[in-house]
């Protein structure tokens, strides 16, 4: 069965990006579409937070009580819509449309003025690239 739309987190295929891609094109029919949510990797806060967490190590070892054994993860490892543009042109798919969502912190909002927020964010980030590329958290 072939379907006609996709919805995913691509944080959650990182490690898996190639075979994910693979198994996309399988079953999505010609002319489908891709709604992909994701952090955006040239946010200078989060590069910032993900630094002071983890350093460069992008991979560590953790040793799970349950299984009495070390395992190997990756940490987070956030991408720029450039590395991403790429990565989907190497398997045939192509980014067609790109919003950006969330400069404010969510602790600004609340349910009177949230409307407001996210009106100024959409006005925002089509009107400056810079803020767009550099403190814009998703897209």
């Amino acid at each position: 069965m072939k379907i006609n739309l996709l919805i995913t987190f691509l944080s959650k295929i990182h490690f898996t990006i190639d075979k994910a891609l693979e198994i996309f094109s399988k079953v999505l029919k010609k002319y489908s579409k891709i709604i992909v949510i994701e952090e955006n990797g040239n946010n200078i806060l989060q590069r910032t937070k993900l630094y002071l967490r983890q350093g460069n190590k992008r991979i560590i070892n953790y040793y799970d009580d349950n299984i009495k054994k070390n395992l190997l993860m990756g940490n987070e490892n956030i991408k720029t819509l450039q590395q991403w543009r790429k990565i989907f042109n190497n398997h045939g798919f192509k980014i067609s449309n790109t919003q950006y969502i969330r400069a404010f912190p969510p602790f600004l909002m609340n349910k009177n003025n949230y409307s407001k927020f996210i009106e100024t964010e959409q006005t925002i980030w089509k009107k400056s690239a810079r803020l767009r590329e550099y403190f814009y958290w998703g897209s």
